[in-house]
């Protein structure tokens, strides 16, 4: 049996002294009481309801049913396993407990995990329960449904030994209670998205020098940041690895003193109300690897520390109020950063996403683009760039299914071409010319491409998708003849070139049928001419919406699209020189 994956034997005596059975997966039915036979500790049991027996174990050390699937209300009878040290329940969601009454008889307790359980019965005594345990030093229920969260403790009230503290996910709806900063053992605290509001409690300097990590993020929680920094600093060798506040309504400076927790590895700000410029003490969080400003209402110019972060791998200062230029200086020391998002201008190598929207970068397009080599997303919009896009950028080797997104500004000149890019929008600038007619050739994989709102480019929307399609318009009509390269393009399934601004004119290419897989061609208020083509109805055989009107087409509606087996079919003609129209 010792050979067996999820069974432990004793080399010596070869009793069964371990049963792990989280990672066996279709395991079924109901567990058998001879598991009262084994002569030791059984630890993780899989899947159906919860079984009574369990507190039959009372040599039981360690017991962790965490993704089990029991279902059921957790059995009292577990408080007779008296030597238990470890419980995780967690992740049973159809599990529910009457009460926590059951868990005095739980006295050496360690660690207790009961997340994504229904306790919301014992909602209002959960916390009496939990401090009559004087060992417990790991305690875990996020997303119980708990809906009380006590103001003080009792008297009677025994924590000395908690040092993790995860209540996230639930829906006290009350302010941060101050006994929470009056565990003196408490390291990491996590009260993420539990519905807690109010001022921030107050917090005497270098009373949490052992503190690790605080989450309070996506809660309604105000005052000064430099309060809460302060609270958690005045300690020589601060351990605080994690800041988490996000999506609160923290306002005022960010204070230098945030650069004298030396272990901080996560830093999420993003969604207040913090202001002023990101101070210059950022340079000495040598451990930094995650950094996240954004919308907030920051100001001033950049500092330079920022580029002394080499260990940081994400940052983003999009959506504030950013003044002044980011040069290379900035960022040319963050050798790991891979995704940066701003809304004011850059530089680093080795990224992979890089979001610029809304801020003046221009006129020129940005040069210290030429020296990435792992981008897979860029999006450069309303940077007020007047230029055409430089032969280097062209030429840069895009990962496979990248996008690229370069709309509203001011580029022109002739439409680029990249392979691996899968979605390219160069929207709203003033492009001009001929789409090329090497685009399925060069750019196997593309699947949206957007030109429209250009200067004198009829627009066009290639997509496998079936969402929604836009309305395009252009400044000035050209009369263009649609090209006649669509063999590479078996997959599209949706061709839209309407809008009178086109005037697209000639008869159409006969290479269309070749995108076999169309499920609309819209080609409306153009000047298309010739008959209707008949083989529109032989070889488009999964197209269900077809819009030819406002055209130039003449003679009589082929044979062929009377006898399709269309689900959706409008086709319209409204010419003259029709002899039919069809609805």
């Amino acid at each position: 049996f010792s050979k067996w994956k999820a069974v432990g034997c004793n080399n010596e005596t070869g009793h069964v002294v371990k049963l792990d059975l989280r990672s066996i997966r279709g395991l079924g039915g109901q567990i058998s009481p001879s598991l009262l036979d084994l002569k030791s500790e059984p630890q993780q049991f899989p899947r159906d309801t919860n079984p009574s027996f369990l507190g039959s174990l009372e040599q039981l050390i360690y017991l962790n049913l965490s993704l089990a699937s029991f279902a059921g209300m957790v059995p009292p009878h577990l408080a007779n396993l008296s030597h238990l040290r470890h419980l995780d329940l967690s992740s049973s969601y159809d599990s529910w407990a009457a009460d926590l009454y059951w868990l005095s008889g739980l006295s050496y307790l360690e660690y207790l995990s009961m997340d994504n359980g229904n306790i919301s019965l014992a909602t209002t005594h959960w916390l009496q329960a939990i401090t009559m345990l004087p060992f417990l030093t790991e305690l875990s229920l996020a997303s119980c449904y708990l809906t009380n969260l006590p103001p003080s403790l009792l008297p009677s009230s025994n924590l000395t030994s908690l040092s993790v503290l995860d209540l996230s996910g639930n829906d006290f709806n009350s302010s941060i209670p101050q006994w929470f900063f009056n565990i003196r053992t408490l390291v990491d605290l996590e009260l993420g998205s539990c519905s807690v509001k109010g001022l921030y409690p107050h917090v005497a300097s270098g009373h949490f020098c052992g503190f690790r990590s605080l989450g309070l993020a996506g809660n309604d929680i105000r005052g000064e940041i430099s309060e809460v920094v302060r609270g958690l600093a005045g300690c020589f060798g601060n351990s605080l690895e994690k800041l988490s506040l996000s999506s609160n309504r923290l306002s005022g400076q960010l204070p230098d003193s945030i650069g004298h927790f030396k272990k901080l590895r996560s830093i999420a700000l993003d969604g207040n109300l913090i202001t002023g410029p990101i101070p210059a003490s950022i340079g000495e969080l040598s451990n930094l690897e995650w950094l996240d400003l954004s919308s907030n209402k920051m100001n001033g110019s950049f500092v330079e520390t920022l580029g002394t972060l080499g260990e940081l791998n994400c940052l983003d200062l999009s959506q504030n109020n950013w003044e002044g230029y980011l040069w290379q200086n900035h960022l040319q020391g963050l050798a790991k950063l891979n995704t940066f998002r701003i809304s004011s201008s850059l530089s680093s190598r080795n990224l992979t996403t890089i979001a610029i929207r809304h801020c003046d970068v221009g006129p020129k397009f940005p040069a210290w683009l030429e020296s990435q080599t792992q981008l897979r997303m860029i999006f450069l919009t309303d940077l007020s760039i007047s230029d055409t896009i430089p032969h280097w950028f062209w030429k840069l080797s895009f990962y496979l299914n990248t996008w690229v997104e370069l709309s509203s500004n001011r580029l022109e000149g002739p439409i680029p071409l990249w392979p691996n890019v899968s979605y390219l929008s160069l929207a709203n600038n003033l492009f001009s010319g001929s789409i090329p007619a090497s685009i399925g050739h060069v750019m196997q994989t593309l699947q949206i491409l957007d030109l429209s709102r250009n200067f004198s480019l009829h627009p066009l929307l290639l997509r496998k998708s079936k969402a929604t399609i836009p309305t395009f318009s252009i400044k000035q009509p050209t009369y263009r003849k649609i090209h006649d390269k669509w063999g590479s393009f078996q997959d599209l399934d949706t061709i839209d070139v309407s809008m009178a601004s086109n005037s697209l004119s000639g008869e159409l290419s006969l290479s269309l049928k070749n995108c076999t897989k169309l499920y609309l061609l819209d080609l409306r208020v153009n000047r298309f001419t010739g008959n209707p083509p008949s083989w529109i109805g032989e070889s488009l055989t999964s197209l269900s919406v077809l819009r030819l009107w406002g055209n130039l087409f003449k003679g009589n509606i082929p044979q062929t699209l009377y006898s399709t087996s269309w689900t959706l079919l409008k086709m319209i003609y409204q010419d003259q020189s029709l002899h039919a129209w069809a609805i």
